[in-house]
């Protein structure tokens, strides 16, 4: 799943979200050899060198995005969602509703 990543000082650049667990999110990002964990700190993320960064999601991803997140949770297994209780993704995934929850 793409995703833009813009740092403090007003950089850009892209990456490939890997996954989200709690408050680690782990991307292949353009330029680097390896994978990059963000933690978020107080709300806000950082980035493995501790700079401030945010994510963009280019509109266009809409469903998509919400179909990899339904995948990821799938492909967790037994794994567990970011706030530690019952997961909505999850849930989407198992009933087979793939419209807006409500």
């Amino acid at each position: 799943m793409g995703v833009i990543i813009r740092y403090e000082d007003g950089s850009t650049t892209h990456a490939v979200i890997y996954r989200l667990i709690g408050g680690t999110l782990r991307a292949a990002v353009e330029g680097t050899d390896g994978p990059v964990d963000f933690k978020l700190i107080r709300g806000k993320w950082i980035s493995n060198r501790g700079a401030g960064v945010t994510f963009e999601f280019p509109i266009e991803i809409g469903m998509e995005f919400l179909q990899t997140l339904t995948d990821l949770a799938d492909s967790e297994g037994d794994g567990h969602c970011a706030t530690g209780g019952e997961c909505l993704i999850r849930r989407m995934a198992e009933s087979g509703n793939n419209g807006a929850p409500n």
